[in-house]
Order: C-alpha cells, then structure tokens, then sequence
C-alpha cells in the first residue's frame, strides 16, 4: 500500500490518454448508457455541492481515472483524488488525467488506507478517520 509511486516512470500523456480511450471505448460495450451515468453523477455532484467554495471529491475504485477526471472538468474548483489498488490502471490514470486530479495507490480492504490521503487533504483523512468503517470490506 503505497501512495504516489515514484519509482514507475509516468506514462507519455498522449499514448496514456490513447489507452484511456480506448478503455472508455470497451468499457461502454458492458455497462449500458455509461457515459449518460457519468454525465448524471456530475449533475447530481454539482448540484449537492454547489454552495462549496473548494468541494472535495473522493472516487474509490478510480480504476484509469475515467469519471475522475469527467467530475474535475465539471468541478474545476474540486479536490478530485481517485483511490485505487491497481498500479498499472493508477499510471495509465496519472498519464492521461488532468493535474487537478491526484491518485492514491491504498487497498480499501486493509485498515489505515485513508491515511495515504494526508499528504495535502488533512481535512478530508481526518472527516475519513470519523466516519469510515475500520473492518475490512469483504
């Protein structure tokens, strides 16, 4: 459980932003309307937080950063960061998306796993510590 790898060389963002794509592209054959949800979770994220100066938005299971970096377009002011356990679908994800996103590398099984998200979101770890379940999700 590592945040932020540096050993990994970022991927070139021309051929990450190829590869999210065409991942965009094979995932809409198995989830119906997929960008109409994506566009409906916007909607719904920019009406709840409209009233937040500087909202922050935490999207689990981020995978390649496909509907993180969709809510960073549709909230500009937002502290997107997408959480996930794969490192090959986190670089495609910090090659390809925007720098207002950041990407954590935490298994959300393992207890401590909101304590990678400290470094520049101490507000968002502390609210997380509070409210999360500490058991493992099965």
């Amino acid at each position: 459980m590592t945040s932020d790898p540096v050993s990994a060389p970022p991927l070139e963002a021309e051929l990450a932003r190829a590869w999210l794509r065409r991942w965009d592209a094979r995932q809409e054959r198995y989830v119906a309307d997929r960008e109409g949800r994506f566009t409906v979770i916007g909607d719904v994220l920019v009406h709840a937080l409209a009233g937040c100066a500087r909202p922050f938005v935490l999207d689990l299971g981020c995978g390649p950063g496909s509907l993180s970096v969709r809510v960073a377009g549709r909230l500009p002011s937002a502290q997107v960061v997408g959480v996930d356990s794969d490192p090959l679908l986190l670089a495609l994800a910090r090659g390809a998306c925007p720098r207002a996103v950041r990407f954590v590398e935490a298994d959300l099984r393992l207890p401590g796993w909101s304590a990678l998200l400290v470094r520049g979101y101490r507000r968002a770890a502390r609210m997380l510590r509070r409210t999360c379940v500490s058991s493992p999700v099965r």
